[in-house]
């Protein structure tokens, strides 16, 4: 979403004039802007779902905002543009240039609210649980229980990883790549 004026408006029209669930919506960016934040809230509360973008520590401010609020936080999301480009602004809104964004906001997001004083298990279910949920990805993905994927990272105390599991299989061990490609 872009920081114009009408915000979400169109969606909340779009959604009153038809018969669109509600939780097809995902819109994201939804951080932006204070005004834009608020409209996000209030999708929240009709029964949508939101998406914050990770970086500079925003979407962790937002978080703490919306759960101040008594939001329901199973219905938010953090994801970066993980490699997609990033435009550079001027002081007048000019695109002056394009960068990108590597996807390592999402760890940083991740620290800001530990370090914050969320537990790391609430903290988590923007980036695990509620993601693969807005995925539509099977149950087995987003948490760690018996019976489901396994998919973990392990962190070392400064927060760099020290091991990855996907599906029960490790991938890194100990600084060590073990698996290089999908087929290896």
């Amino acid at each position: 979403m872009g920081s114009g004026e009408a915000g979400i408006s169109p969606l909340f029209e779009m959604l009153e004039q038809s018969d669109l669930p509600i939780g097809n919506l995902l819109p994201t960016h939804m951080g932006r802007t204070d005004a834009l934040f608020a409209q996000g809230l209030e999708l929240i509360r009709r029964g949508g779902n939101i998406d914050l973008t990770g970086g500079s520590g925003e979407a962790a401010q937002r978080i703490f905002e919306a759960e101040k609020l008594g939001t329901d936080l199973r219905k938010i999301t953090v994801s970066s543009d993980g490699y997609g480009s990033q435009p550079k602004f001027d002081a007048e809104g000019n695109c002056i240039g394009l960068g990108w964004t590597g996807t390592g906001v999402l760890m940083e997001e991740l620290q800001t609210l530990v370090e914050s004083g969320m537990p790391l298990e609430n903290a988590l279910i923007f980036f695990t649980c509620n993601a693969a949920s807005r995925m539509g990805l099977p149950t087995r993905k987003g948490q760690v229980l018996p019976g489901m994927d396994a998919d973990l990272v392990i962190l070392e105390d400064d927060w760099s990883v020290f091991g990855v599991f996907a599906g029960g299989n490790e991938l890194r061990w100990d600084g060590r790549q073990l698996k290089k490609g999908y087929f290896s």
